[in-house]
């Protein structure tokens, strides 16, 4: 399908952030480029890649107008290329995509832009959510948005049952701009999926979040890569860090580790509601967060897993 030609369509920014990972990075790029839209920007930021692969394999698309490549002189960290990516967009809508996921379905960009400029109360458009746990299994998850008129509704719904699917929708970005980067109490804070949670959070304050109910328009979030550079699995002291990583999320540490994290980001929430819109509103989510952290720690001491290590940490 050739590319709607409509000069006055509103400009989208489509930014991907990436590290170490050249294969993955040209197979995300290519399927943005698939996107019937004619006003795209596209950011890619190289946070200081190891030689020069990931630009030798962008080389015969950096002669487009559209595109825009930036190499960062030292690694300044997943959240603050994230961030990086975020100021340098000159488009009205923004979207991150992540260096190992995909778009699919060619009118995506055009669906959700439809959906932006005919509800302004709308802050974020996002597609279906196709969570790919390897080549031939993939499953599209519950449809999960926040329309509610209702800002206190929005956020009970959010506090009791999150996920982070609408952080890779279509936002508008002078709301992004308005919205800050939370500090996380944790020795990991600058790693993306420990912070954006409370980060959605804040855009849930601000305005509603359209999920599109098609299945003809989706993020593939290919989850198999685990985030780690596929190369480095033929490296065994790496492969074998991988693997103890898997072994520390059940263990009783992982536990305590699980439970801090979560802990953390009930109480950033419950700040950031008593910041933006006061004490009743403040307290009404303390007493929601409550009652959802205990529900989630008891949801993982029945882990299997987890109770044997618990059992055999006391037994020691």
């Amino acid at each position: 399908m050739s590319k709607n030609k409509t000069r006055n369509q509103p400009l989208v920014t489509i930014a991907i952030p990436t590290f170490n990972r050249p294969n993955l990075l040209l197979k995300a790029l290519k399927s943005v480029l698939k996107q019937d839209y004619y006003n795209l920007e596209i950011i890619i930021s190289d946070n200081n890649s190891l030689g020069d692969e990931t630009e030798n394999i962008l080389k015969p698309f950096l002669s487009r107008k559209d595109i825009i490549f930036y190499k960062q002189n030292i690694n300044i960290g997943a959240l603050s290329n994230f961030d990086f990516c975020l100021q340098k967009a000159s488009g009205k809508y923004f979207m991150w995509l992540a260096d190992d996921d995909e778009l699919f379905g060619s009118e995506m960009i055009q669906s959700l832009v439809k959906n932006l400029e005919i509800n302004k109360e709308i802050v974020v458009a996002s597609p279906r959510w196709n969570l790919k746990e390897n080549e031939s299994h993939s499953i599209i998850m519950p449809l999960r948005d926040y329309m509610n008129k209702n800002v206190l509704k929005r956020a009970i719904k959010y506090t009791w049952k999150s996920d982070d699917s609408f952080f890779y929708g279509l936002h508008r970005t002078k709301n992004l701009r308005n919205i800050n980067f939370p500090v996380f109490l944790s020795w990991k804070q600058t790693i993306p999926t420990y912070w954006c949670y409370s980060y959605l959070y804040q855009i849930i304050l601000s305005g509603k979040i359209l999920c599109l109910p098609s299945n003809a328009n989706q993020w593939i979030n290919n989850n198999y890569t685990k985030k780690f550079d596929p190369r480095n699995f033929n490296v065994p002291e790496k492969n074998a860090r991988f693997i103890n990583f898997l072994k520390f999320k059940n263990s009783f540490l992982g536990f305590l580790f699980i439970s801090a994290r979560r802990l953390n980001v009930y109480a950033l929430n419950v700040i950031f509601s008593f910041k933006k819109k006061g004490l009743f509103f403040g307290i009404t989510i303390f007493l929601v967060s409550i009652i959802a952290y205990l529900r989630d720690i008891i949801l993982l001491i029945l882990n299997s897993n987890t109770l044997a290590s618990i059992f055999k940490y006391i037994l020691k």
